[in-house]
């Protein structure tokens, strides 16, 4: 974690924002070695398809004056 921090410093970075950025030079790199065939040779699930959604109806909050500073 020290490592991290200090590199982190370095760079101007968060340890998060660090992070992210050594994993996805990780991918990249992965991916140059092992080129994936088709988008279905991964092991995520595909996309689901998008369903007909109604809009919701607005409900409307009701105050009365005994809400408003009782106690």
């Amino acid at each position: 974690m020290e490592i991290l921090e200090t590199w982190a410093g370095q760079e101007f970075l968060t340890v998060p924002q660090l992070t992210r950025v050594v994993v996805k030079r990780a991918i990249a790199e992965y991916l140059k070695q092992h080129p994936l065939e088709s988008e279905n040779d991964t092991d995520c699930p595909p996309d689901p398809q998008p369903t007909e959604v109604k809009p919701a109806t607005a409900a409307k909050a009701k105050r009365g004056k005994a809400s408003k500073g009782a106690s």
